[in-house]
């Protein structure tokens, strides 16, 4: 037994030894013929083997995290050093370098975010918070080889898209590290407009104060035997394996648009999909035990998920330590960041706000209620057709139900027409006391600016009783807006509006149009109004609220 710990230790050893090699290819950016200098290690980082006499003063011990991550998973679902190494892509490593290791040489804590959809969320999980890949990877990285800890963050929200995350982004300014997981949620968009979403992203990120480091995951999803799923997304271009599950060419080739703005910033990523099935037309007999979910994985994806996270950090930290923050990452060079100096920037920052005069947002808890003030003049129970709850798994947010039959009981036979109320024209049904006692009127500031702007965030959903609801500002009821909460498509996600003085490219309105324009808005304090509109159901109507800003 001794004699066998001995090999499996002396193996690790090894393995250890050829991962931190610089002979890797591609293991990074920089120019070969410095690679003399870039074998000195650089700070105060240290990296221990075995040796007891520095097992105290050393702040790092990758040997202890490389046998962590060399853990068995699962007979079918795992991966061992060699296929994890397949699966990671290298980057520029100065950011991680300035923003982690600068900590880690001094045993602080770092501060990790990730963002994501509802895989990241644990969406279908049993024991969701136990089970998703946040949480195996917390235990790994607080595991003991590093004597400080890593403050892991899980900010996951379900049906959570990239171009929802371009809204969010100040909340990543405590980030040290922000992974990014929204690879699945990447199937609904017209994937010639990925590299678009992901730049915008990444010169968000990056301009933050705190300029964290990044890191992405690549995943897929499959539609399992669900033939009406196949055929709402790509009723002729699919795979069939695995006993008859079937994957849609596009799910598998997400990747290659997201990476292409990834490539061009340097990001490091680690990507499930080249893990598991790097090759489209050949996938494995097992690929439905490795995703055996549609859009959700189960329990040994998201263990095996967490794995290869691990492995990428152990592979950021193994190769950054080499390199001189001096001679490479210094502020005076190109590389100290993602974004060169003079790099273009996304040609929808226009439609972005540098700074938010106000910004309300819904989380997965109930408490978030609290971020949302509204109007102080009008008693609670004025939104009684609006509540603040989860319907779902998935997140809370301000939901406006009623009925037809309500509404008619309401109005009786003092009907709204076009001409007596918006130009939008709501159904003929609604009268002007329905639209009052369905209003919900949020009070919001603008900055001094040529174009204010508004930006909600609502859920777009195929659900049956999803409506449209009409917005205007103050009393100006002649410009109105209406939005719609459903779509054709068989899923449901977050999306975003935007309404400005002049028209603006809405991220969005790259694939939906969802833009529009409110002449009125100056700057200064006003008040939005929402209340039902258009019903798609015969009977129920739904319309759900997720965020709004303002700027």
């Amino acid at each position: 037994m001794e004699l066998f710990r001995l090999s499996l230790y002396l193996a690790l050893v090894l393995q250890l030894f050829l991962l931190t090699s610089s002979n890797i290819p591609g293991s990074n950016i920089y120019d070969r013929e410095e690679s003399e200098e870039h074998r000195k290690l650089a700070g105060r980082i240290s990296i221990s083997e075995n040796n007891p006499a520095l097992a105290g003063t050393h702040h790092i011990r990758l040997n202890l995290l490389l046998e962590r991550i060399n853990v068995t998973l699962d007979s079918v679902v795992d991966a061992n050093l060699e296929q994890l190494a397949t699966a990671f892509h290298h980057g520029n490593l100065c950011p991680f370098k300035k923003r982690v290791i600068d900590k880690m040489n001094y045993g602080e804590t770092v501060k990790i975010l990730i963002v994501g959809g509802s895989v990241t969320y644990g969406a279908e999980l049993k024991d969701r918070l136990k089970q998703r890949w946040s949480n195996s990877f917390t235990e790994i990285m607080n595991s003991g080889w590093y004597s400080g800890k890593f403050d892991i963050v899980n900010l996951g929200v379900g049906a959570c898209n990239i171009d929802v995350w371009i809204y969010k982004v100040k909340q990543l300014q405590s980030a040290d590290l922000v992974i990014v997981d929204t690879s699945v949620n990447d199937q609904g968009f017209d994937l010639q407009a990925l590299p678009y979403y992901y730049e915008t992203f990444i010169q968000l990120v990056d301009n933050l104060p705190n300029h964290p480091a990044i890191f992405f995951n690549q995943a897929f999803r499959g539609a399992k035997r669900d033939m009406r799923d196949i055929d709402s997304h790509c009723p002729t271009d699919y795979i069939k394996c695995c006993q008859g599950e079937m994957f849609c060419h596009r799910w598998w080739e997400m990747q290659d648009f997201v990476s292409i703005a990834l490539k061009k910033y340097h990001i490091p990523f680690v990507s499930y999909r080249d893990l598991v099935w790097p090759d489209y037309n050949h996938p494995p007999d097992t690929l439905n035990q490795f995703w055996n979910g549609m859009s959700h994985p189960d329990e040994k994806a998201h263990a095996l998920l967490a794995k290869l996270f691990a492995y990428g950090m152990m592979m950021q930290l193994k190769e950054s330590h080499h390199y001189d923050v001096n001679n490479h990452c210094s502020d005076s060079k190109e590389k100290s960041r993602y974004m060169a100096k003079d790099s273009k920037k996304s040609q929808f920052s226009s439609s972005l706000c540098s700074e938010y005069a106000t910004q309300m947002m819904a989380t997965d808890e109930i408490g978030s209620k609290s971020n949302f003030h509204l109007d102080n003049n009008l008693q609670d129970d004025k939104y009684h057709r609006w509540s603040f709850f989860n319907d779902s798994q998935l997140k809370f947010g301000w939901i406006l139900q009623t009925n037809k039959t309500d509404i008619t009981s309401t109005c009786g036979s003092d009907v709204l027409t076009e001409k007596t109320f918006l130009p939008s024209s709501p159904d003929s049904f609604i009268c002007s006391k329905a639209i009052d006692e369905h209003t919900l009127s949020i009070p919001l500031d603008f900055h001094a600016s040529d174009n204010p702007k508004i930006q909600l965030i609502f859920l777009i959903s195929y659900a049956e009783e999803m409506g449209d609801v009409i917005l205007w500002l103050d009393d100006v009821k002649t410009e109105s807006v209406t939005i719609t909460g459903k779509w054709n498509q068989e899923y449901s996600v977050s999306h975003v509006a935007t309404i400005s003085k002049e028209e603006i490219l809405n991220v969005s309105s790259y694939i939906r149009g969802d833009s529009y324009q409110m002449k009125s808005l100056s700057p200064g304090k006003h008040t939005l109004h929402i209340s039902v509109g258009h019903f798609t159901h015969t009977e129920k109507f739904k319309w759900k609220l997720l965020g709004i800003s303002s700027c």
